[in-house]
């Protein structure tokens, strides 16, 4: 089950410059993100049946869209959310590869069902002895593609 809850225009406005920094490390080209900036809070409910709640940011530019999910997880299922100024929002940080795998594939299919044409998760915060394991997982396992410091997937095919 899926809830979502749609960003409040102050959300949108101290997000997007943030976005706009972030953006523009996985596309040199830079996208004009302003105002087609939509955030949504969705709750995915896993295999568990425990309750995650992470927030997936739909960038609009043109005809394509972009969907974003920032997610901090720790230990077995529990999610931090950062404040909308915390840089660490834009990093999924994964504990468990099977659990996480879970997440990613229900958040990819959440976002291709509102129209996202891609799906990024940044690895900038991949790191010890789980780092490769968890790049080998986005890549092999779950169909991404490796750029820059992010993994970035297309959804035609999700």
């Amino acid at each position: 089950m899926i809830e979502t809850r749609i960003a409040t225009e102050a959300d949108i406005k101290a997000m997007s410059p943030l976005l706009e920094h972030w953006i523009a490390h996985c596309n040199p080209e830079g996208y004009k993100l302003y105002p087609k900036v939509k955030i949504l809070q969705a709750t995915f409910r896993s295999l568990l049946n425990k309750s995650i709640t992470t927030t997936i940011v739909m960038v609009q530019n043109d005809d394509l869209i972009i969907g974003v999910m920032g997610v901090v997880l720790h230990g077995w299922g529990a999610c931090e959310q950062r404040n909308w100024a915390s840089e660490s929002l834009w990093y999924v940080y994964p504990s468990r590869v099977g659990y996480t795998r879970t997440l990613l594939n229900a958040a990819c299919a959440w976002a291709k069902d509102h129209g996202a044409d891609y799906f990024i998760v940044s690895s900038n915060r991949l790191s010890g002895p789980n780092s490769e394991r968890m790049g080998k997982m986005f890549v092999e396992k779950l169909g991404f593609d490796p750029l820059y410091r992010l993994y970035i997937k297309e959804l035609s095919d999700v």
